[in-house]
């Protein structure tokens, strides 16, 4: 068995799953308590039918998303407000996070960024809650595997460890090609398209999102002991 990184002896550029996500989850945690909601442009209604909703998405203009929003958009404001919590933290933290996520265990880290194509956002099988372009961290083990930290998987409440991907997880089970609506990975031809499927409304984290997140965490850690 791997030793792990904090253990005497251990090599520093030994990778820990389970530091790792500890360390990352108080990270997010602290940072998103106390952040105000992130720099939004506008959101553009780009087409409507009945419960499916699509939105335009600038992330780097500095208006403020309350003033910004057209009218007829705003009754959609609570559906907004958990995600961009989160979105605040990935647009402020990520490089200093992916920094310290190096030093600490060894291991390559990028960040990169979902894209809207066109101007299209996920698919109707969310329901009335609308997403964006948002970040997500790779990273690569000293032993070369690839993962990724994708904060959105737990929002759209997939299964528990799906929220920390293998890249060849990620191809198994999460790319649908030919679809009318999609998004794509940045820099990743090889993993081109992605769409969510999420399994509960969007009512299923409202208020409890946190809850979600603790419990999916300690049942990792758990498995890693």
């Amino acid at each position: 068995m791997e030793p792990h990184a904090f253990a005497p002896g251990a090599s520093p550029n030994t990778w820990s799953l389970k530091a790792l996500i500890r360390v990352f989850y108080t990270i997010w945690l602290a940072a998103v308590d106390n952040l105000a909601y992130p720099p939004v442009k506008h959101f553009i209604k780009v087409s409507q039918s009945p419960a499916t909703w699509f939105y335009e998405y600038d992330v780097t203009a500095k208006a403020a998303l309350g003033n910004t929003m057209p009218a007829a958009s705003r009754n959609m404001w609570p559906h907004f407000q958990q995600k961009y919590l989160c979105e605040a933290f990935y647009l402020v933290f990520y490089d200093s996070l992916a920094a310290k996520v190096q030093e600490l265990f060894g291991a390559k880290v990028r960040w990169f960024r979902f894209i809207l194509r066109p101007n299209l956002l996920f698919t109707d099988d969310l329901g009335d809650f609308r997403t964006c372009a948002h970040a997500a961290l790779e990273i690569t083990t000293s032993s070369g595997a690839k993962f990724v930290f994708d904060g959105i998987f737990l929002q759209f409440d997939w299964a528990e460890d799906s929220w920390f991907l293998s890249w060849a997880k990620v191809k198994a089970d999460h790319i649908m090609k030919g679809e009318d609506e999609e998004i794509c990975y940045v820099g990743e031809p090889e993993i081109k398209w992605i769409r969510a499927r999420e399994k509960h409304h969007q009512s299923k984290f409202h208020g409890q999102f946190w809850k979600i997140i603790a419990k999916r965490v300690n049942k990792l850690v758990k498995e890693l002991d």
